[in-house]
Formats: C-alpha cells, sequence, structure tokens
C-alpha cells in the first residue's frame, strides 16, 4: 500500500467509544471487548505507518544526498564561468593582498579557497610576511612549527612582526614548551635584517624581551614598544643600543625610552610618546626633523626644577596633545617655550576646565597658519572671549573639533565676530570640517540653525551627542531633526558620532532616541561623549623568566 492510500484508509483517527473517554467511569464488559479491540488495531496501524515513514526516511535521505552531490556538480559548473577565472595570476595576487590589508593584515583565507588560489597565496610572499605572536602555552610549539614555513613563503620581502610577550611562571612550561620558545626567538633574530614594522608589547616582561631581539635593524622604519611597569622597577639600560639608520616612526609608552640607548632621535619624522611632559619636551628638542608629534602624560608628580631653553622647531607640522595627566602649568610652561612655524594640526585634548589662554600667544609667535583644530574636554567650559580670540588667530583653518561645551552665542560668535563698535566679520571663512557637542547649552535647533548659516561652505559635520539627550524632549524634536536630515540630503555629510568614534546616521540615532531600554536596543551601544574615562580590564603579566633562556 502506498504511503497516500495508507493515509486514505486511515482517516482521521477516531475513537467508538468518545463518550466513554470523556468521563472516569469503568467499562462494561461489551465496552472492555470494543477497547481491546481497538487497541490492537491501533498497534497494527501504528507499526504500518513506522515502517512506512522508515521507508519515506530512507527514500528521504538517497534524495537529500543525491542533491548534495548535485549541488555540488552545479556549484562546479558555476565555478567554471567565475569571471575570476579569467584574472591573471599577477591580478589575483594583488587582489589577495588588499583582502589581507582589510582584515588586518594576518588573515591568508584565501589559501584556503581551492588549489588554484592555494598556490597563487603561497606564490605571494607579502601575504606571509606578517607575523603575529603571543606567546601563550598553548601556541608555543605549534608556532615554532609554523614560523619556518611562514618565513620560507615570505621570501626576502620584508616583515612586519606583532608581539604579545608575556613571561611564564618559573618551572610552568614543559621542557619542550621551552625548547620551541628558544625555536621562535633564535627563527626572528636570524631575521633581524627583514623587520621592517615591528609591535612590541611585554607589560613587566618588557626587559626579557629587548634582550631576546636582534640589535642589527638595517630596514627597520616603524616601532612600537609599549608596557606597563612601576617606575621603580625600571632597569638602569639594557646592554646594546639598537642599530636601526632607517627608523622613522617611533611609538614608545612610559619608560620605555630609558631601556633603549642611542634612539637616533634626529631622524624620526612621527613620534607617539607617553611620559612625563619634561620628557616630552626633551624629545621635542633633539627629535630635529620630527612632522608629526603625539604626548601622553602619564605622570602627575612634580618633577625637579630646572632652566629649559626655547625650542624653535622648523619641521614640525602636526602636534598632538592628550593632557589629562598634565600639570596645566607645566602644559602652560610647554607651550611657551616652544614656536613652530610649520605646524599645521594641532590637538589638544584633556586640558580641564580653564581655557587655554597660552595658544593665543604660541600661535601668535610661531606665526603659523593652522588648517585643523581639535580642543577641550567634554564637560569644559570655555570663555567666549578666549575661544574667538583664538578663532580669530586662525583664518585658514578648515577642520575643527570641539569637545567643550559650546552654546548659540559662541556659534554666533563664528558668523559675526566684533572687530569694532559698528562692524562684525565672519571667522572661519575655510571651515569645512566642524565636529562639535549637541548637550545642555547647545540644542538641535539651534545647531541646526548654526549649519544653516554655514550650509555653503560645510561638507561633514559630525555630532557628538549625549545618551541622555532622548529624555529632554526640548532639545531633541522632530522639527529639529527634520532640518538636519534636509541638510544631510542637500549635500552636507551629517553624522552622529560616539565615544569609540563609531559613527551613526541621523535616521540610525534618531530610531535609537525613540526606542527605551537597552534590551530594545534603545541605548544602542552609543556610549557618547563621556566626562569620566574608563579603563580596560588589567591582565596580569609574569616577570619571572629564566635568566637562562635570556639570549645576552
Amino acid at each position: 500500500m502506498t504511503t497516500a492510500r495508507m493515509t486514505a484508509a486511515l482517516g482521521a483517527p477516531q475513537s467508538p467509544i468518545a463518550e466513554l473517554l470523556a468521563t472516569f467511569a469503568a467499562p462494561s464488559p461489551a465496552e472492555t471487548y470494543v477497547v481491546r479491540e481497538r487497541i490492537s488495531q491501533i498497534s497494527t496501524d501504528l507499526s504500518q505507518l513506522d515502517n512506512e515513514i522508515g521507508r519515506v526516511e530512507d527514500i528521504l535521505q538517497g534524495l537529500r544526498r543525491k542533491r548534495e552531490a548535485l549541488q555540488r556538480i552545479y556549484h562546479g559548473h558555476e565555478n567554471i564561468l567565475n569571471p575570476t577565472r579569467r584574472l591573471p595570476a599577477e591580478i589575483l595576487r594583488e587582489i589577495f593582498v588588499q583582502c589581507q590589508a582589510m582584515a588586518d593584515g594576518m588573515s591568508v583565507r584565501t589559501a584556503s579557497v581551492c588549489r588554484h588560489w592555494r598556490a597563487v597565496a603561497i606564490a605571494t610572499p607579502s601575504l606571509w610576511s606578517y607575523l603575529e605572536l603571543f606567546f601563550s602555552r598553548k601556541k608555543l610549539v605549534r608556532d615554532a612549527e609554523m614560523i619556518p614555513k611562514w618565513l620560507q613563503r615570505s621570501g626576502g620581502h620584508r616583515l612586519k612582526i606583532w608581539i604579545l610577550y608575556k613571561g611564564h611562571k618559573p618551572h610552568s612550561l614543559s621542557e619542550h614548551e621551552i625548547e620551541s620558545k628558544k625555536a621562535i626567538f633564535t627563527l626572528l633574530k636570524s631575521q633581524g635584517h627583514r623587520w621592517y614594522d615591528v609591535h612590541l608589547n611585554a607589560h613587566e616582561s618588557m626587559p626579557s624581551l629587548l634582550r631576546k631581539i636582534p640589535k642589527n635593524l638595517p630596514i627597520l622604519e616603524i616601532l612600537n614598544m609599549f608596557c606597563f611597569i612601576p617606575r621603580a622597577d625600571f632597569p638602569i639600560h639594557i646592554n646594546g643600543s639598537i642599530e636601526a639608520p632607517a627608523l622613522h616612526t617611533l611609538t614608545l609608552s612610559s619608560g620605555v625610552a630609558s631601556w633603549l640607548p642611542g634612539i637616533p632621535w634626529a631622524q624620526l619624522t612621527t613620534c607617539d610618546m607617553e611620559g612625563t611632559w619634561k620628557k616630552c619636551y626633551h624629545t621635542l628638542q633633539s627629535a630635529v626633523n620630527l612632522k608629526s608629534y603625539t604626548i601622553r602624560s602619564s605622570n602627575i608628580h612634580i618633577e625637579p626644577e630646572e632652566p629649559l631653553s626655547p625650542i624653535h622647531h622648523s619641521n614640525l607640522q602636526s602636534l598632538a596633545i592628550d593632557a589629562r595627566s598634565f600639570n596645566q602649568e607645566s602644559l602652560r610652561d610647554f607651550f611657551d617655550l616652544l614656536t613652530s612655524p610649520s605646524l599645521t594640526e594641532l590637538s589638544l585634548t584633556g586640558i580641564g576646565r580653564r581655557a587655554p589662554s597660552y595658544l593665543a600667544p604660541f600661535i601668535t609667535r610661531s606665526s603659523c597658519s593652522l588648517t585643523g583644530l581639535e580642543l577641550g574636554q567634554p564637560g569644559a567650559e570655555y570663555a567666549h572671549s578666549v575661544l574667538s580670540h583664538l578663532f580669530s588667530l586662525t583664518p585658514a583653518l578648515t577642520d575643527l573639533t570641539l569637545h567643550c561645551e559650546v552654546d548659540a552665542k559662541l556659534m554666533n560668535l563664528l558668523n559675526h565676530y566684533p572687530i569694532h563698535p559698528t562692524g562684525s566679520r565672519r571667522l572661519l571663512p575655510l571651515l569645512t570640517n566642524l565636529k562639535i557637542p549637541v548637550r545642555d547649552r547647545f540644542t538641535c535647533g539651534e545647531c541646526a540653525d548654526f549649519l544653516s548659516s554655514r550650509h555653503r561652505q560645510l561638507r561633514v559635520v559630525g555630532l557628538f551627542v549625549r545618551s541622555n539627550l532622548r529624555r529632554d524632549p526640548r532639545r531633541l524634536t522632530d522639527k529639529a531633526w527634520q532640518r538636519l536630515k534636509h541638510l544631510r540630503d542637500s549635500g552636507m555629510d551629517i553624522h552622529v558620532e560616539s565615544h569609540w568614534d563609531t559613527i551613526y546616521s541621523i535616521e540610525e540615532f534618531l530610531e535609537a532616541t525613540r526606542t527605551e531600554g537597552a534590551d530594545k536596543g534603545g541605548n544602542m551601544c552609543i556610549n557618547h561623549e563621556q566626562e569620566d574615562g574608563s579603563t580596560d580590564e588589567d591582565t596580569q603579566d609574569y616577570a619571572t623568566d629564566d635568566e637562562s633562556e635570556d639570549e645576552e
């Protein structure tokens, strides 16, 4: 009997004693006979159905296998028509390189797509020239086996190396793991002549790591070194200095410079440094060819007084200072000592509640023509007179980012700055890119008013918006957002920026403000400009490497 006939024969399941099923009464002898007959019939039907279900499932399983096989053949035939088959190996190789760059430089997934792609990938040295090493116990042995293959496939291509190094507790590694660790460093040292871009993150284990890296790095151009270690534990020095005649970009966390004697400051063009403000001062004094300098102060202690001479830095073009830990008087002294006529970009953030009145004399003395300015910290309120005077000294400014509080009066000064009792002029006439906060004192409507007054010049506008803005309908109205959307649709790129530089469209943020509760997406993970910073969870390192592992 076929499945269709069996289903039709069975029909809808019915019981001849439905009334008895609805009660709790005991069946009569006649009813008992009927029930037993019905149970026997149902058992037979169930057995037949089970057999039929098994048969149909076997058929379905076979059909599924055939479909999967046919699907593979289908995709195989489709791949024959794939345009990538017509690409020369040189073009395909360049596509792989670009894909790797978009995947943070480490991915070689293109080598696992097909045999042809794998052959092209293996024959592309630059795909294998990025080494990322964590020195965790789980990966030591595997990395020791894989690194020789990567180095072989990278050919003579220059290497980009990212190392997160942690010391290990004594006797925590097996003998095989210790040998693997030594083998990795031996391989890396043997390729020192190919080191080009190196990032070292070692925390307390930095001294041990520095003893293991090669000293002669002839083509090293970029060096990043980050660690966290108490000042009392700083070593006096590391024996032997690193020779890097091509080095031009250097990033150092606090105290690392003291471990590297003979840093070629004069040849640097880019430096990102964390340290005391006087160390940053001496670095700027020594790095005479520096074009871009980023300073992050990590020390708020009062340092010994010593006479400092003025610095006239003719090559510096970009200066960025995160002054959250700077002594404000020291920061003033820093700018009072500096003259930088070539400066075009200036970023001064985390400068507290007081307006940076020392910037105007610095700009006047330097006679520099700023095109980019980033200023303030969230929640700070600066005098309008100081800011407007600063803007009057920077007529060539095209990019402006303000983190401090703004209001309609300040923004109005940009359009009507009084130069004498009977006249005014527009400040920042070349301004095209603007990032400003929309907060307690500057509503969305007032923001739309200002942007409308500059709609011919402004091209890109970023709004720092606090998450609690959605709780105040007076500052967040549909009319204001419709005006912003109109400006956006007219060609002005308006977006909302979060604390982590995540960018949202106006529609995305408006939807978030209308949705209550984090579980419904109300906060949309928009942790907007905050007055208090947060720190990541600290990780624990061990500085207990056996000296027998260090290679002098």
